[in-house]
């Protein structure tokens, strides 16, 4: 009898809201398959809404590995330096005596707790990379140990792969592109959510910078263009930020700029959240690179295949192969200096109809299914 039975296995506090894993429950869903979801508890992430799953948990199981007191402990494992914790959690796994087709490790530590888990119970299981580990110590070790013996690896783009396989040593034929944006068709209708919720004038129109709200998002820099916009522009946030002088700098701007700034930190489910990006008229996208992670940014983001399944035109910062994204696919405009984007506004919107057409188009040439079910056919 063939087992419809996946886990998958998270490392850290916030992947209740992870974009990719959210898209593979919902696709395991769709074929009939049911889904044991194993997070982490994380105090710090439930604080601010990240911890707990924001996806349809239909024909899903989640279970929350909560910390132990002896998970600060290294133990010795097939070999290998292991943290107690990761042996904690497999065991946690182990409990509920469960037999799955494969596992999903989500990040690092979500794979080597897979691999550990397909040490003790001969289990398959994928690696599914949102992030490069760069440190070069023993959790490194483990992930180079363990990725060397899953079925594939998943990473959002093809140049985060070809990086990959060289920090892993693996073939590149390993590495799988699975893009990181959602499952459905496009939105082809304008939403009032934000003006309603500002009760922001219907002939303004709304600049959306989202998600994580840093100064590693540019969150600072678009802040200070604010005295700078036209009367007819307004910037809402939508998001969460755990920087004191960034909330700081937003309750400054609130005040200052009553009429101009408008600020929502409203955590919103997956199926729920377009009717933020389909509300704004210009999407702001923003990653500062201090590190791989963030210099390669521009393929894997997010927020840039939300803004372009609700045909919102986009303007991000140069990063290596933004451009390409970008200006090929004539979607809106890469700025090397983003304190000048309110020029850019006026030039986006003379062409809004054209761009729309164009965000859809793109958004419908990067499709997570397609892309997934070529990754993880071999348990299909």
């Amino acid at each position: 009898m063939d087992i419809k039975k996946v886990a998958l296995i998270t490392g850290y506090g916030w992947a209740g809201v992870t974009v990719s894993l959210a898209m593979c429950v919902q696709y395991f869903q769709s074929k009939g398959f049911i889904v044991d979801v194993y997070l982490q508890e994380d105090l710090v992430c439930d604080k601010i809404g990240l911890n707990k799953p924001l996806f349809n948990t239909n024909n899903t199981n989640i279970f929350f590995y909560k910390e132990r007191e002896n998970d600060a402990h290294f133990i010795n494992f097939n070999n290998l330096k292991t943290r107690q914790s990761d042996l904690n959690f497999v065991q946690f796994i182990r409990t509920k005596k469960i037999k799955y087709k494969a596992t999903i490790g989500f990040d690092t530590v979500g794979m080597i707790r897979a691999g550990i888990y397909n040490k003790l119970e001969k289990t398959p299981f994928y690696y599914f990379s949102l992030e490069f580990y760069e440190k070069n110590d023993f959790i490194k070790e483990l992930e180079i140990f363990y990725s060397q013996r899953c079925i594939a690896i998943m990473t959002q783009d093809k140049y985060r792969g070809k990086i990959l396989s060289k920090l892993l040593k693996v073939n590149i034929n390993e590495i799988k592109t699975v893009y990181n944006t959602t499952i459905g068709e496009v939105i082809n209708s304008k939403n009032n959510y934000l003006k309603n919720k500002f009760s922001i004038p219907q002939h303004k129109k709304i600049i959306l910078s989202s998600g994580t709200l840093l100064d590693i998002t540019g969150f600072d820099i678009i802040l200070k263009t604010i005295p700078n916009m036209k009367e007819e522009y307004v910037l809402v946030a939508h998001g969460w930020t755990t920087d004191k002088e960034i909330r700081n700098q937003i309750n400054h701007y609130k005040k200052v700029y009553p009429e101009k700034f408008f600020y929502s930190n409203e955590i919103l489910p997956h199926e729920e959240k377009f009717k933020v990006f389909s509300s704004a008229d210009i999407g702001l996208i923003f990653y500062k690179p201090i590190n791989l992670n963030l210099k390669y940014a521009a393929w894997s983001s997010g927020k840039f295949f939300d803004f372009m399944r609700c045909g919102v035109p986009v303007i991000a910062n140069q990063l290596p192969n933004m451009r390409k994204l970008i200006a090929d696919n004539k979607v809106g405009y890469v700025e090397d200096d983003f304190s000048n984007i309110v020029n850019i506004y006026d030039k986006i919107l003379d062409a809004q109809e054209s761009y729309k057409k164009q965000c859809f188009k793109t958004f419908e040439k990067y499709v997570f299914e397609k892309t997934f079910s070529n990754a993880i056919n071999e348990i299909l």
